[in-house]
């Protein structure tokens, strides 16, 4: 592959290699070609590439931090940064402290407000001067990766060029019959991670397949590229592929995918019928992790058993734990999942090890816990955690805690009873399943789960859901485009921002239904930054408890949202958001 690499920087084609497709994604889009999109060759590439390189090779430091939003971008920087013989560090969040926690001097971004005088900000049409030559990539080049760590802080993990190589090798096997389509590679996910970095570049520049840098993240998107004509190859996150399955009723898309891939957590069966339904294909699932890279594989349609992949070994420690050598890692790996091998090459996922907690003197798995409570008929899914509220130098004795998110039998229920009864309900339910110190003491009702585009869980921002007593509203009907979102949900009657506004006349204050509103924007919109001024507010009626509203954000100007609350014809509150 390093190879192949080589050969598409320093003698690159004119062939088109990449699509950009921002213009396109409008509504004023129906059946689109292909050719409405911004193409980009090969040798316009590694152009791009050489231009990055000159700015980095003129630079002492050999440590940088990568941290670049425009997938093109970041594809020439990732190389130019290689071929340069530095080190890079792709942090998933940047924090103002990145350079001081990975002995980083500078940061290369595509960022103007995260740029300081030290950065190097980068442009798709630069001006500086371009290296009249690239040197050639070594299977040494080193980088590293961040996950989520126990601390709060990033956990770095180094991998090298060689570790990569074999894996996008092997991947061009699995997914060869698709591949054979020649199919537009498209994500719902970042790049700046390992299943990101193969699957938006090192899989298709490998096998010379154009690739969309846009990343799609509303089914409406996915709509307009199926309606080109042209085959898909999709690699999604499982939380993309849940929301397609549980509005499938409302889309129907043309059957032009080659194939799907996801990975970071695992999906029921009822969302592999919905996602064939949608699609007339199965996903594949990928599981791995950033120390081990790809590990195994399943489709939904053939097994329920995981199966290794071919360059990989792996067994069942001491503890019964996976652990994995082969071709992907330097030294062989021990996981935190809990594994039964059914043969040598195939295993059952039993759980993670590090899901048992100590709880007043009691051994609790929480995975228990939760599959107690998913036994509830208003339940659709749910996250259990021990919580301790000392992260955030509160005063408190840990406790455990659930998320529940809940179907519309479950809405419905949790409206006519309010908060209070309906975990109650719950939690009744429970008792003669579990150990009552097993039982969650505290309750919070989401309309999803807060994952990050990989799908993964963000366990940051449920334990800041247990830091306050602030509910979610109810959200019964959930509708979005690319430039807009509409919501119709209700206020649960007995929440805490209705006690003591007013005593005797509780109302929603104006304060609350801005918090909501931001909230959601950053929600769908993706938006990391803050809000930096909030203009034109306006609150002409009053919002009951109880009462069912629509809450409306249109996008109006660049960084510029319109919000609105209102019931029928009449408007409710309204105002501006700059982001």
């Amino acid at each position: 592959m390093i190879a192949k690499l080589n050969e598409l920087l320093n003698n690159p084609s004119e062939d088109i290699g990449f699509y950009r497709g921002r213009s396109l994604f409008a509504e004023s889009q129906s059946a689109p070609k292909l050719g409405v999109f911004n193409a980009v060759t090969y040798r316009q590439f590694s152009e791009l590439v050489k231009v990055y390189y000159a700015a980095l090779i003129g630079r002492d430091e050999k440590k940088l931090v990568l941290y670049v939003k425009d997938s093109l971008i970041f594809m020439a920087a990732f190389f130019a940064s290689l071929l340069a013989d530095k080190e890079i560090f792709m942090p998933n969040y940047y924090q103002q402290d990145c350079e001081e926690l990975f002995g980083a001097p500078f940061t290369v971004t595509d960022m103007a407000e995260i740029a300081s005088k030290n950065s190097i900000l980068l442009t798709d049409n630069p001006k500086h001067k371009s290296a009249a030559h690239l040197p050639v990539l070594t299977e040494d080049a080193k980088m590293n990766f961040c996950t989520s760590g126990s601390t709060g802080k990033p956990k770095i993990i180094s991998k090298r060029l060689a570790n990569l190589a074999p894996e996008a090798v092997y991947l061009s096997e699995l997914f060869g019959d698709a591949i054979a389509q020649k199919p537009l590679f498209i994500t719902t996910v970042n790049i700046n991670h390992m299943y990101g970095i193969f699957y938006n570049f090192l899989l298709p520049l490998y096998n010379n397949l154009a690739i969309l840098t846009d990343m799609v993240v509303i089914p409406d998107q996915l709509k307009i590229l199926l309606s080109t004509g042209n085959k898909l190859f999709i690699a999604s996150s499982p939380a993309f592929l849940e929301r397609l399955a549980k509005y499938a009723d409302a889309y129907s898309f043309p059957k032009n995918t080659a194939a799907i891939s996801t990975a970071g957590g695992s999906l029921r069966q009822t969302t592999a019928e919905a996602v064939y339904k949608l699609f007339g294909i199965y996903f594949t699932e990928i599981y791995g992790s950033t120390e081990t890279g790809g590990i195994a594989y399943r489709r939904p349609d053939e097994t329920k058993y995981w199966t290794l992949y071919t360059p990989v070994d792996a067994f069942a420690d001491e503890n019964g734990l996976l652990a994995v050598s082969g071709a992907f890692v330097d030294s062989p790996f021990s996981l935190a999942d809990r594994v039964e091998f059914i043969n040598e090459r195939q295993f059952i996922l039993k759980g993670r090890s590090d899901r048992i907690v100590k709880f007043e003197e009691k051994r609790v798995s929480l995975e228990e816990v939760e599959n107690v409570i998913l036994q509830n008929s208003f339940i659709e899914e749910t996250y259990a955690a021990l919580i301790d509220l000392d992260f955030f130098a509160q005063n408190s004795s840990p406790f455990l805690g659930a998320c529940i998110v809940l179907n519309r039998a479950g809405k419905d229920e949790l409206l006519a009873k309010g908060k209070r009864s309906f975990i109650s309900g719950i939690k009744k339910e429970m008792v003669n399943r579990l150990d009552p110190v097993c039982i969650p003491s505290r309750w919070r009702i989401l309309d999803e789960l807060p994952r990050n585009n990989q799908g993964k869980l963000i366990t940051s921002e449920i334990r800041l859901l247990f830091s306050g007593n602030l509910a979610e509203p109810v959200v019964l009907e959930k509708a979005i485009s690319t430039e807009k979102l509409s919501l119709t949900l209700s206020f649960v009657k007995d929440s805490l921002y209705f006690r003591g506004h007013f005593p005797d006349f509780p109302i929603l204050a104006g304060v609350v239904q801005v918090n909501f509103a931001i909230s959601w924007l950053k929600k769908v919109f993706h938006h990391e930054t803050s809000i930096k001024k909030i203009s034109k507010l306006k609150f002409t009626n009053i919002i009951h408890p109880g009462d069912i509203v629509n809450l409306s954000i249109d996008l109006k100007a660049n960084r510029l949202y319109r919000f609105k609350y209102s019931s029928g014809e009449k408007t409710l509150s309204s105002g501006e958001l700059h982001v």
